[in-house]
């Protein structure tokens, strides 16, 4: 079954290739399309890489054609980029999830209440949700600032997410130990859904995040059961955060849109790795606890802080650098935040080493 797994990664290579062949010609072509539509003759035995030190021809062809080849530089980068991550995302698959486990013909899980449970509390069902919402909005932002039309990109954003969750859902499909979940499909599709949404709704958008904090469980650090990062729930929390439209108060109130009201949802417990575990009490066996919490609280608006520290019409060599730390804490949780918990379930568990 490795064999599916390196078919996809050569696929993937393929694509990769292919990409960068077709977007190479697609820009050679409009460039000549550029220099005739300015009235000037495209040079013989045209090499597009020599094109960035053609300073005459660049002047003559005026501002317009370089905006428009800069629109096209910025379409192959987002390309690229989208394909690095799928391999990224193959590779990282095939050597935590797919290379050591025992695989069978196709089969699509059945719904255990008890097992979904006990298994990681739901933690799993909303990685899932969010890894939905992540990729849908990351690619779709990656095509608007490319040039595309910011419907299209969205739309294109959750067609590159689902279809690169659903072939982690039918790689799963052939193992043993996963099987094809459809409560998997189902959340994959809630979150990108959710992304296209906000995507599209840029005032919706400014009211609401969907986040993700990590910091490594004292399981996972101890690294004696289990090594598997995307497994450690107890080291995740999700948040659902709310705050005011930029234009929403005066100037007497303003202080409030610094302010984040977030309501959270984390698992402790559920993914410890122990190989021998039961709900009764045996000689030799340790206590641990499982438990599911709901997190309510006030974060502070760090984007807000970083556009008030550094507007954008002041960060020009630096924007960059400030869109990348904008887009860092749309999605992650800093831990700036005061707030308490609701315990939701908690049961104790059983386990030993031997």
């Amino acid at each position: 079954m490795r064999t599916y797994v390196g078919l996809s990664l050569s696929i993937s290579l393929l694509f990769v290739l292919m990409t960068s062949w077709s977007v190479r010609e697609t820009m050679a072509q409009e460039t000549g399309l550029v220099f005739e539509t300015v009235g000037l003759q495209e040079p013989s035995g045209y090499d597009l890489s020599s094109f960035p030190f053609m300073a005459d021809d660049m002047d003559k062809a005026g501002s317009a054609s370089e905006e428009y080849l800069h629109e096209r530089a910025r379409r192959h980068m987002a390309h690229s980029l989208v394909v690095s991550g799928f391999l990224g995302y193959m590779i990282y698959g095939y050597f935590v999830f797919w290379d050591d486990v025992e695989y069978q013909e196709f089969y699509v899980s059945d719904w255990n209440d008890t097992y979904q449970r006990t298994y990681a509390g739901g933690s799993d069902k909303v990685s899932h949700a969010f890894g939905g919402y992540l990729i849908t909005r990351t690619a779709s932002q990656l095509y608007t600032w490319s040039g595309m039309p910011r419907k299209k990109a969205s739309w294109l954003g959750f067609t590159i997410a689902q279809t690169l969750l659903l072939l982690g859902e039918i790689e799963d499909g052939f193992t043993l130990v996963y099987g094809f979940d459809t409560v998997d499909l189902t959340a994959n599709l809630i979150g990108g859904a959710l992304g296209v949404f906000e995507e599209l709704h840029p005032r919706f958008d400014q009211c609401f995040d969907f986040r993700i904090s990590y910091w490594p469980s004292s399981e996972y650090r101890n690294r004696d059961n289990f090594d598997n990062i995307a497994e450690d729930y107890s080291g995740q929390e999700f948040y659902f955060v709310g705050r005011l439209p930029d234009d929403h108060v005066g100037h007497q109130f303003s202080w409030l849109n610094y302010l984040e009201l977030y309501a959270g949802f984390r698992t402790r417990g559920y993914m410890p790795g122990y190989k021998n575990t039961c709900q009764e009490p045996k000689p030799g066996y340790s206590m641990f606890h499982k438990e599911r919490e709901l997190l309510l609280g006030i974060s502070l608006n760090i984007r807000r802080v970083i556009d008030r520290m550094w507007p954008e019409q002041e960060a020009r060599s630096g924007g960059t650098t400030r869109s990348l730390v904008n887009y860092l804490f749309e999605f992650y949780q800093h831990p700036l935040k005061v707030g308490g918990n609701m315990d939701l379930s908690s049961s104790r568990w059983y386990y030993t080493e031997d």
